[in-house]
């Protein structure tokens, strides 16, 4: 992380992609450096918390992500085969195998990226999400809720809602 930070801090950027979120969030800590301490929303402290957030929460429930999405093409041919459809006009002639699937091609392969989202809605691997706080008065279910109050959103009350996802289950 220190070679990053003395990376942002050069302006010299190296290329790797695994360094952009650290990256990006160290310029943006330098642009708020003559910000009042107290007020700064970014620092090397909530840079390491992040990391940790994200190292953690994401190695399980990315390969269980893709287990359960690889479980669906099976079950499922005819997703998998149009899946695959799309997969392959998107790559064109890559008889050489140089061609690789990247980010800006997302746009381009909505039909996958439904298939994925639908995986992840159906098979709900976190129900419950983090604490969040209200930022107004709210009411939730019919309870009235005060601005600041801490509550622990039930993901799996929504991704199953016939009202929001008619035939969800």
């Amino acid at each position: 992380m220190e070679r990053v930070k003395n990376e942002a801090k050069s302006g010299i950027v190296d290329d790797e992609e695994d360094t952009y979120f650290i990256k990006a969030f160290i310029q943006e800590m330098e642009q708020q450096k003559h910000t009042p301490k107290l007020m700064r929303k970014k620092n090397i402290a909530n840079l390491r918390g992040l990391c940790e957030d994200l190292f953690v929460g994401g190695m399980d429930t990315t390969s269980n992500t893709m287990n359960f999405l690889i479980l669906y093409m099976v079950v499922f041919p005819e997703v998998q085969a149009k899946m695959q459809e799309e997969l392959d006009q998107v790559m064109g002639d890559n008889e050489d195998g140089k061609k690789l699937i990247c980010l800006a091609d997302k746009a381009k392969l909505p039909y996958t990226n439904a298939v994925i989202n639908e995986s992840q809605r159906l098979v709900n691997l976190g129900p419950i999400i983090l604490i969040h706080r209200t930022t107004k008065d709210v009411v939730i279910g019919g309870y009235a809720v005060k601005k600041g109050a801490r509550i622990v959103p039930q993901v799996s009350s929504v991704l199953y809602d016939e009202k929001i996802f008619p035939k969800a289950t």
